[in-house]
């Protein structure tokens, strides 16, 4: 996955990109994670609006970049929480498992993204990353050190941080 370094557009995409309306099922490891995802997207937006903050799940972007500006190219973070007393925007990736590859997902894709979209012409919010997870082994090699969170709603922009959703327990 290219880091989006040289983004000229984002905008919020209203409904489905036409190449994701038709999904077939998953299977395996990958069907396991979609499930998993489908069960703690209730319980993730639970626990926002426990602190009032409103939980966006699976919001589309459609967005250029400088390198092919005719390119019409579309990413869906898992989750996005605006707190608007704060100034902090919590973006979700969800994965059943620990995984490196949220780091990726996070810091180098959805991390410009909303940075692009949410802070032009000013920077106006700060953006906290998380990833859910269904089980945390602190013994994945991960690319930097995270912060383990009890309270979702508790994680700040200058980490990147873990909360464990037993969602579907």
């Amino acid at each position: 996955m290219e880091p989006l370094r040289d983004l000229t557009h984002v905008e919020l995409y209203k409904g489905v990109p036409s190449f994701a309306e038709h999904k077939r099922r998953a299977r395996g490891a990958k069907g396991a994670g979609l499930r998993y995802e489908e069960r703690a997207q209730p319980a993730i937006s639970a626990a926002f609006r426990e602190r009032g903050i409103e939980y966006l799940p699976s919001p589309w972007f459609k967005y250029r970049r400088r390198a092919v500006p005719s390119r019409e190219n579309f990413a869906q973070p898992d989750g996005i929480a605006p707190d608007p007393k704060r100034g902090i925007i919590f973006l979700v990736e969800i994965k059943i498992k620990h995984t490196p590859e949220s780091y990726f997902q996070l810091l180098d894709r959805y991390v410009p993204l909303l940075d692009c979209y949410f802070n032009r012409p000013e920077k106006l919010w700060k953006i906290a990353p998380i990833e859910v997870v269904r089980w945390y082994d602190p013994a994945v090699a991960y690319p930097c050190q995270v912060v383990r969170l009890d309270d979702i709603a508790t994680a700040q922009p200058k980490d990147l941080s873990v909360y464990v959703c037993r969602a579907g327990d």
